[in-house]
C-alpha cells in the first residue's frame, strides 16, 4: 500500500471544486470521473492500494492534510463534494448534522408520550445527556422546541426540521 502524500493523489487525480468531481489523470480511467457511491450513498475511490472516502481524498489535496476526524457535508448531501460543502467536524458535530431517524414521526428530536396521550416530547442531545424540552399538543411544536435548542446547542452544526 502507497501511503498518500498530496504529491501523489495529485499526480493521479484532478479535482474541481466548483462541481465536487475527482478526475482520474492517469491510466485506462483518464479523463473519467473517479470512485463510485458506496452503499450509504458516500463516493469511495480506490488509491494507493485500497479504497478511501473521496471526502479525505479531496481535503488531502485541498488542505496538504487528511483529516483528523470526520467530513461533514454541509448540505447533508453525501454525494455533493464540491469544496464549499465540506467541513472538518468531530464525531458529534457530525452526528449532531444528521436528519435523525425518529421511529415516531418524520421530525427529529421528539417522540409521543406514552399511551393515551395525544401529546409530544422533545429532547435534545448536547454532550452526550439527553435535555428535556418539554411536551407539547403537536408534533409540529415539539419539532419548533427541537429546532431552537439545536440553534442554540448545535450552532453551525444544527440539523433542523424547519
Amino acid at each position: 500500500m502507497t501511503e498518500l502524500s498530496p504529491a501523489y493523489v495529485a499526480s493521479r487525480l484532478a479535482y474541481d471544486p466548483e462541481s465536487g468531481e475527482l478526475t482520474w489523470l492517469v491510466g485506462s480511467y483518464a479523463g473519467r470521473r473517479a470512485g463510485r457511491l458506496d452503499t450509504s450513498g458516500y463516493r469511495q475511490v480506490f488509491i494507493g492500494g485500497r479504497r478511501r472516502p473521496a471526502t479525505h481524498i479531496i481535503w488531502l489535496m485541498m488542505t496538504g492534510r487528511l483529516p483528523s476526524h470526520f467530513i461533514d457535508h454541509r448540505n447533508r448531501d453525501k454525494a455533493d463534494d464540491r469544496w464549499a460543502n465540506l467541513r472538518e467536524a468531530s464525531r458529534s458535530e457530525n452526528a449532531r448534522n444528521s436528519p435523525g431517524r425518529s421511529r415516531y414521526y418524520a421530525f427529529k428530536g421528539i417522540k409521543p408520550l406514552p399511551r393515551k396521550s395525544s401529546r409530544w416530547q422533545a429532547r435534545i442531545s448536547v454532550d452526550g445527556k439527553y435535555k428535556h424540552l418539554g411536551c407539547f399538543d403537536t408534533p409540529e411544536l415539539a419539532a419548533r422546541a427541537y429546532d431552537d435548542a439545536a440553534r442554540r446547542f448545535h450552532g453551525e452544526f444544527a440539523c433542523t426540521n424547519f
